[in-house]
């Protein structure tokens, strides 16, 4: 298949179409989903993408999470697209995303093919608890670190100090494995 270099638009409009396809299929399946951090902010302060920003997030209560991967699996959203999740082994990061299987992004930092996506995050109700709940949220941004560190690209940083650096940290969060974190 012949692939195009997509401009910042073309990229938009693309992850746009997987969006709106997407919330048809919600639709039309009675699954709950709201758009959510930049996605959110760009919809309602600029009717559009934040300027800088160029993906879309969206979250969805963990019953729907669930039973998305099920109704995908009898009924794909559409030949085109495909749901890739932990839950079902085709994702090492513990949240979903619908890919577009016409496109492929080239990355220095990606390594394994990838496709135009749209996140899919499923979430789960807090205790009620403050300081339960707000246990809960550092161990979680402690995880994404992890995480992202398990996936970085070794030599790559802001300057070659950070990037010297960082080094020992990727390569002890590479050898535990990002399966570790996800």
């Amino acid at each position: 298949m012949g692939y195009r270099k997509l401009n910042s638009d073309d990229l938009k409009e693309t992850i746009y179409r997987i969006l709106c396809d997407f919330a048809d299929y919600c639709d039309e399946n009675g699954l709950l989903y709201s758009l959510s951090g930049g996605t959110l902010l760009g919809a309602v302060r600029h009717k559009d993408f934040i300027p800088w920003d160029d993906d879309i997030d969206v979250i969805m209560p963990r019953k729907d999470y669930m039973r998305l991967q099920q109704l995908v699996k009898e009924k794909p959203i559409n030949d085109n697209y495909r749901l890739i999740c932990y839950e079902e082994h085709t994702a090492d990061f513990p949240f979903g995303k619908i890919v577009d299987l016409n496109t492929k992004v080239v990355e220095k930092c990606l390594t394994s093919d990838e496709h135009l996506w749209i996140d899919i995050f499923p979430v789960d109700g807090m205790s009620g608890d403050i300081k339960e709940d707000e246990k809960l949220l550092n161990q979680a941004k402690k995880y994404k670190l992890a995480y992202a560190r398990s996936v970085a690209v070794f030599g790559e940083g802001t300057s070659r100090f950070r990037a010297i650096f960082k080094t020992p940290l990727l390569i002890y969060h590479k050898l535990i494995g990002k399966k570790t974190y996800a």
